[in-house]
């Protein structure tokens, strides 16, 4: 049995004139990372996307649990185009609810390359993944059901959602 500790990044300071795979945290954000490792194995596997507000958050964690951060781009968020978009909640709950917008990845895809990753680091007792939203609540709702459009907003920054597997 694997425990899946999937955490949600914390929150990033939002520049609308860079990608949002280029956002950063700051002091505040580093240290709710910080204090979200209290809630997490000591011990797991910390894995995280390519994204630079994931990996920070994932530093805080391993500076908190000890570890080195595994990068892998298959825990990235949905692709979408690059521009900030101020209607991004809603275009996201709307996709996760069904709707395909141009540009955005395939939800099958996210959860096939998602399940892909969990099973390259499956081989630790607990793996901690440092993750985002809408990839998260789409493999979350894949593995065990749901309301996925729920799940997402009830996600905080930082967040943790456990998944035991078999």
């Amino acid at each position: 049995m694997t425990r899946i500790q999937l955490v949600r990044h914390a929150m990033p300071i939002v520049d609308a004139r860079q990608p949002p795979w280029c956002w950063r945290l700051d002091a505040a954000a580093v240290a709710e990372a910080e204090a979200l490792a209290d809630r997490l194995d000591a011990g797991g596997r910390v894995v995280s996307s390519t994204e630079t507000k994931a990996i920070d958050t994932a530093r805080a964690i391993t500076r908190r649990l000890g570890g080195d951060v595994v990068v892998d781009g298959d825990f990235g968020e949905v692709t979408r185009p690059a521009a900030f978009d101020p209607r991004h909640r809603d275009l996201a709950a709307a996709y996760l609810a069904g709707a395909d917008h141009p540009g955005w990845e395939p939800r099958e895809v996210v959860v096939a390359r998602f399940d892909a990753a969990i099973a390259r680091h499956r081989d630790a007792s607990t793996l901690v993944v440092v993750t985002h939203g809408m990839a998260l609540s789409l493999w979350v709702a894949h593995v065990r059901g749901g309301d996925v459009v729920a799940s997402w907003r009830g996600l905080g920054f930082p967040d943790v959602v456990t998944v035991d597997v078999g």
